[in-house]
């Protein structure tokens, strides 16, 4: 199984963090993701599987999982992408409502400025989504498969 455990992604260390996420999965901010994290572990689902061998419990499966989502970066590519699109757009109008108009130049300063921590929030809800729902989606994959998941 991969380790990325000091990659900043503790999202339960940082208590107003935390606060922010929970609210946003009790608001339903983050419910699509839900089908995204389905979606990832059909598409990943050997190298998840047979990652965790014959011995596998549920942390090791969220553990796996979410290792997974932490090497590939993104758990929807297109839903990301328009989501990023939608924030550089309001970057956009916000500088625009201040006479900044050179949209070129607005895209690049965001994406300097604020790209990286944009990306590493996006993974942080959606490591916070898996640690709800994950494990049930893990066995609804497998029963739809046709697979016992053998947890423990």
């Amino acid at each position: 199984m991969e380790h990325y455990h000091n990659e900043g992604y503790d999202i339960y260390s940082n208590p107003e963090a935390l606060r922010t996420l929970e609210n946003d999965w009790r608001c339903g901010l983050l419910r699509d993701r839900v089908q995204c994290w389905k979606h990832f572990i059909r598409k990943h689902w050997d190298h998840i599987h047979l990652s965790l061998g014959p011995n596998r419990d549920d942390f090791m499966i969220l553990e796996t999982t979410k290792s997974k989502l932490k090497a590939e970066r993104f758990l929807d590519l297109r839903s990301e992408m328009e989501d990023q699109a939608k924030a550089i757009q309001a970057e956009i109008w916000i500088r625009g409502e201040r006479g900044e108009h050179d949209r070129y130049r607005i895209c690049q300063e965001w994406a300097a400025t604020h790209a990286e921590t944009w990306r590493r929030w996006r993974i942080q809800e959606n490591l916070y989504v898996a640690d709800q729902v994950l494990i049930n989606l893990y066995r609804e994959v497998s029963a739809e498969l046709g697979l016992n998941p053998i947890c423990r």
